[in-house]
């Protein structure tokens, strides 16, 4: 029945990048499902209007066979999620994540790949991936996750906010600010942080070329919750709820921008309103050529306009001017909104969700692909009880009635002292009377 799906995508989304993969396990047994990969028509709107960047990552299958849904989320210009393509595979290992790319690559219709920035959480066998099948692409580590291994052996919250400065500060003086404070602090977490090189996690180091400043992987976790439900399913059926949710997700993102009136994107434009009105407090000093030197909060910089350039350099990594330039361009009494690159426009924003993703109706009514049937993969039960909610980290606020005794005072129950439970008490016990004829004699302890 595989076979007839994908055949069904094809025929009902034509030109969608379908591609599966069946091995056979044992002679005497009939080929099983290995490998799913899927890339809809309609989700190739991300070339035409979605900025080049992609997040990259891998979730678990919740269904008897378990397996892992790959999974490659672009960003729009309105800040939400565009899902590129999806993958079922038997396991995140170095091959699957090949092939995954491979497939990728090839659904995109990407020539030149180092156009593309991607952002992943350094999951196994995709560091390898990258420094192998695609050297000198432009690739990002998570933030989120690449503390979570820094704090193993760097702890402290000193060393923790000094790190997330010199990620989220855009300009290079500033980044070796930190880090020089970092280092005075502790020379190890210094030389770890630069074992990893600045351009995959610091703001000052991002290529202009994405126009994106994130700093974690959001986009890809956000994927991940939003099918949350869909995981628990058979494959098919998983896949159909994905489809539909696509589906539906596209005409509502359309929609939003038909009623939409302004130019720029809605979060955008309420965004660029806060820069707005921070412009305000800029003063502004014409040096000549189309450059100006600008004061705010004590501060001094200059902007060449003429070049789109800035020295705090927010406006060439985002796209989006900074208080700096629109206090520059209100001076020369033009209008902000036209100096916003274009993928953040509602024009642009359009585009990407233009194409359809059609339906393929009941299994029944599929049309026969005249491939052999294909067996499911091997069963593997993993031990315990199965696991329905992720394993959130140490930092992470539990979710739902989960009660977190981190930190909580222990109070004894008879010596009313804090900080030691029963076992650990060593006041004398407490002897209570009892009445006779109750249960117990005089003198017991209770």
């Amino acid at each position: 029945m595989l076979w007839d799906y994908c055949h069904a995508i094809r025929t009902k989304n034509p030109t969608s990048y379908v591609q599966m993969k069946v091995e056979r396990y044992h002679p005497q047994l009939p080929t099983a499902f290995q490998r799913l990969f899927i890339s809809f028509t309609a989700l190739r709107g991300f070339l035409a209007g979605c900025r080049p960047f992609i997040g990259l990552d891998g979730c678990f299958l919740k269904g008897c066979y378990g397996g892992q849904l790959l999974s490659a989320v672009g960003r729009d210009g309105n800040n939400q999620m565009f899902l590129v393509a999806i993958a079922v595979v038997e396991v995140e290992t170095k091959e699957t994540w090949n092939w995954f790319m491979r497939n990728l690559l090839q659904a995109i219709n990407c020539h030149d790949y180092k156009t593309v920035t991607f952002i992943f959480d350094r999951q196994k066998g995709l560091v390898d991936t990258f420094e192998v099948m695609m050297p000198g692409v432009d690739h990002r580590y998570c933030l989120r996750h690449m503390y979570s291994n820094f704090k193993e052996k760097h702890k402290g919250q000193d060393l923790k906010d000094l790190m997330w400065k010199a990620a989220s500060c855009y300009t290079v003086h500033e980044f070796e600010t930190y880090m020089e404070a970092i280092k005075k602090v502790s020379v190890g977490t210094y030389n770890w942080l630069l074992t990893n090189r600045p351009s995959m996690w610091s703001r000052s180091h991002f290529s202009p070329r994405s126009k994106c400043d994130m700093l974690c992987n959001n986009p890809s976790e956000s994927w991940n919750k939003y099918i949350l439900e869909a995981r628990e399913k058979p494959i098919i059926t998983m896949l159909e709820m994905i489809r539909r949710q696509l589906m539906n997700r596209f005409q509502v993102r359309k929609q939003e921008m038909e009623k939409w009136e302004g130019p720029l994107c809605p979060k955008i434009q309420e965004k660029f309103d806060r820069v707005k009105e921070d412009a305000r407090h800029c003063e502004v000093i014409y040096a000549g050529d189309g450059i100006y030197e600008i004061e705010y909060k004590g501060q001094t910089t200059f902007v060449n306009l003429g070049a789109r350039t800035c020295m705090c350099r927010k406006w060439e990594v985002t796209g989006i001017p900074c208080s700096h330039v629109v206090a520059v361009i209100l001076r020369a009494s033009m209008n902000p909104e036209d100096f916003v690159d274009e993928c953040y426009h509602k024009v642009t924003n359009s585009m990407a969700y233009a194409p359809m993703i059609y339906s393929i109706g009941d299994p029944t009514n599929w049309a026969a692909s005249g491939c052999k049937p294909v067996g499911p993969p091997p069963y593997r039960k993993a031990p315990g009880r199965p696991k329905k909610a992720r394993k959130k980290g140490q930092d992470e606020t539990p979710s739902g009635n989960a009660v977190n005794r981190k930190n909580n005072i222990v109070r004894r129950k008879n010596c009313k002292n804090l900080g030691h439970n029963t076992r650990s008490c060593k006041s004398a016990p407490v002897i209570e009377e009892v009445r006779e004829g109750s249960r117990g004699k005089v003198g017991d302890l209770r």
